[in-house]
Protein backbone atom coordinates (compact mmCIF):
# COMPACT_ATOMS: atom_id res chain seq x y z
CA UNK A 1 0.00 0.00 0.00
CA UNK A 2 1.49 3.38 -0.98
CA UNK A 3 1.28 6.63 0.96
CA UNK A 4 -0.96 8.08 -1.74
CA UNK A 5 -3.74 5.65 -0.84
CA UNK A 6 -3.82 6.63 2.88
CA UNK A 7 -6.34 9.08 4.21
CA UNK A 8 -5.05 12.55 5.05
CA UNK A 9 -5.73 11.99 8.77
CA UNK A 10 -3.60 8.84 8.73
CA UNK A 11 -0.80 10.65 6.92
CA UNK A 12 -0.90 13.51 9.44
CA UNK A 13 -0.94 11.09 12.37
CA UNK A 14 2.10 9.24 11.00
CA UNK A 15 3.93 12.51 10.32
CA UNK A 16 3.26 13.84 13.83
CA UNK A 17 4.28 10.49 15.35
CA UNK A 18 7.51 10.60 13.37
CA UNK A 19 8.14 14.19 14.51
CA UNK A 20 7.43 13.21 18.11
CA UNK A 21 9.87 10.30 17.84
CA UNK A 22 12.53 12.63 16.40
CA UNK A 23 12.01 15.11 19.27
CA UNK A 24 12.41 12.30 21.83
CA UNK A 25 15.59 11.04 20.12
CA UNK A 26 17.10 14.54 19.89
CA UNK A 27 16.14 15.26 23.51
CA UNK A 28 17.69 12.00 24.75
CA UNK A 29 20.87 12.68 22.77
CA UNK A 30 21.07 16.20 24.18
CA UNK A 31 20.56 14.89 27.72
CA UNK A 32 23.31 12.28 27.32
CA UNK A 33 25.71 14.82 25.82
CA UNK A 34 24.91 17.32 28.59
CA UNK A 35 25.67 14.72 31.25
CA UNK A 36 28.96 13.86 29.52
CA UNK A 37 29.87 17.53 29.33
CA UNK A 38 28.98 17.96 33.00
CA UNK A 39 31.22 15.03 33.97
CA UNK A 40 34.12 16.41 31.94
CA UNK A 41 33.62 19.87 33.45
CA UNK A 42 33.65 18.38 36.95
CA UNK A 43 36.89 16.57 36.08
CA UNK A 44 38.47 19.86 35.08
CA UNK A 45 37.17 21.73 38.14
CA UNK A 46 37.92 19.07 40.75
CA UNK A 47 41.03 17.43 39.31
CA UNK A 48 42.92 19.53 36.80
CA UNK A 49 42.27 23.06 38.08
CA UNK A 50 43.71 22.44 41.57
CA UNK A 51 46.86 20.98 40.02
CA UNK A 52 47.23 23.93 37.67
CA UNK A 53 46.76 26.25 40.64
CA UNK A 54 49.57 24.48 42.49
CA UNK A 55 51.86 24.81 39.47
CA UNK A 56 51.14 28.54 39.31
CA UNK A 57 51.87 28.83 43.02
CA UNK A 58 55.22 27.13 42.40
CA UNK A 59 55.98 29.55 39.57
CA UNK A 60 55.10 32.51 41.79
CA UNK A 61 57.32 31.19 44.58
CA UNK A 62 60.22 30.69 42.16
CA UNK A 63 59.73 34.28 40.97
CA UNK A 64 59.75 35.40 44.61
CA UNK A 65 63.07 33.62 45.11
CA UNK A 66 64.46 35.27 41.99
CA UNK A 67 63.55 38.63 43.46
CA UNK A 68 65.21 37.70 46.76
CA UNK A 69 68.37 36.69 44.88
CA UNK A 70 68.45 40.03 43.07
CA UNK A 71 67.86 41.85 46.35
CA UNK A 72 70.80 40.07 47.96
CA UNK A 73 73.09 41.69 45.42
CA UNK A 74 71.45 45.09 45.75
CA UNK A 75 71.25 45.31 49.56
CA UNK A 76 74.29 46.47 51.49
CA UNK A 77 72.85 45.98 54.97
CA UNK A 78 73.74 42.49 56.22
CA UNK A 79 70.45 42.21 58.14
CA UNK A 80 68.51 42.89 54.95
CA UNK A 81 70.55 40.30 53.08
CA UNK A 82 69.98 37.76 55.86
CA UNK A 83 66.25 38.52 55.71
CA UNK A 84 66.27 37.71 51.99
CA UNK A 85 68.15 34.46 52.65
CA UNK A 86 65.60 33.50 55.29
CA UNK A 87 62.69 34.40 53.02
CA UNK A 88 64.22 32.35 50.21
CA UNK A 89 64.61 29.37 52.53
CA UNK A 90 60.97 29.62 53.59
CA UNK A 91 59.83 29.85 49.97
CA UNK A 92 61.95 26.83 49.04
CA UNK A 93 60.16 24.85 51.77
CA UNK A 94 56.80 25.97 50.34
CA UNK A 95 57.87 24.91 46.86
CA UNK A 96 58.97 21.53 48.20
CA UNK A 97 55.60 21.06 49.90
CA UNK A 98 53.78 22.01 46.70
CA UNK A 99 55.85 19.50 44.71
CA UNK A 100 55.07 16.84 47.28
CA UNK A 101 51.36 17.65 47.04
CA UNK A 102 51.50 17.44 43.25
CA UNK A 103 53.36 14.15 43.48
CA UNK A 104 50.55 12.75 45.63
CA UNK A 105 47.69 14.07 43.49
CA UNK A 106 48.94 13.42 39.96
CA UNK A 107 47.92 9.94 38.86
CA UNK A 108 48.33 9.97 35.07
CA UNK A 109 51.53 8.62 33.59
CA UNK A 110 51.97 11.73 31.44
CA UNK A 111 51.55 13.95 34.50
CA UNK A 112 54.02 11.88 36.52
CA UNK A 113 56.52 12.05 33.64
CA UNK A 114 56.15 15.83 33.38
CA UNK A 115 56.68 16.20 37.12
CA UNK A 116 59.70 13.89 36.98
CA UNK A 117 61.25 16.04 34.23
CA UNK A 118 61.37 18.97 36.67
CA UNK A 119 63.28 17.11 39.40
CA UNK A 120 66.79 17.21 37.93
CA UNK A 121 66.60 20.87 36.80
CA UNK A 122 65.17 21.79 40.20
CA UNK A 123 68.02 20.04 42.01
CA UNK A 124 70.55 21.80 39.79
CA UNK A 125 68.86 25.16 40.36
CA UNK A 126 68.76 24.66 44.14
CA UNK A 127 72.47 23.81 44.12
CA UNK A 128 73.17 27.04 42.24
CA UNK A 129 71.06 28.98 44.74
CA UNK A 130 73.12 27.49 47.55
CA UNK A 131 76.32 28.39 45.72
CA UNK A 132 75.04 31.95 45.21
CA UNK A 133 74.06 32.33 48.87
CA UNK A 134 77.46 30.97 49.92
CA UNK A 135 79.21 33.63 47.87
CA UNK A 136 76.92 36.33 49.27
CA UNK A 137 77.58 35.22 52.85
CA UNK A 138 81.32 35.29 52.21
CA UNK A 139 81.05 38.79 50.76
CA UNK A 140 82.03 37.63 47.27
CA UNK A 141 79.39 39.61 45.41
CA UNK A 142 81.34 39.47 42.14
CA UNK A 143 81.33 35.67 42.18
CA UNK A 144 77.67 35.68 43.21
CA UNK A 145 76.83 37.99 40.32
CA UNK A 146 78.70 35.70 37.92
CA UNK A 147 76.63 32.73 39.12
CA UNK A 148 73.46 34.77 38.75
CA UNK A 149 74.29 35.97 35.24
CA UNK A 150 75.98 32.94 33.72
CA UNK A 151 74.82 29.77 35.45
CA UNK A 152 71.35 30.35 36.85
CA UNK A 153 69.51 31.28 33.62
CA UNK A 154 70.46 27.95 32.00
CA UNK A 155 69.23 26.04 35.06
CA UNK A 156 66.06 28.08 35.52
CA UNK A 157 64.78 27.52 31.97
CA UNK A 158 64.07 23.77 32.21
CA UNK A 159 62.90 24.13 35.81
Amino acid sequence: MSANHLKISTRLTLAFAFMGLMIVIIGATALIKTNTLHDEFQYVVKDQYPKITEVHRIKAAVASNELAISNMLAFRNQDSVQGQITAMGDTRKQIGALFKKLDETIVSSAGKAALERTRAPRAQYLALQDKFVGFIQQGLTGDAAAVLEKEMPAALGPY
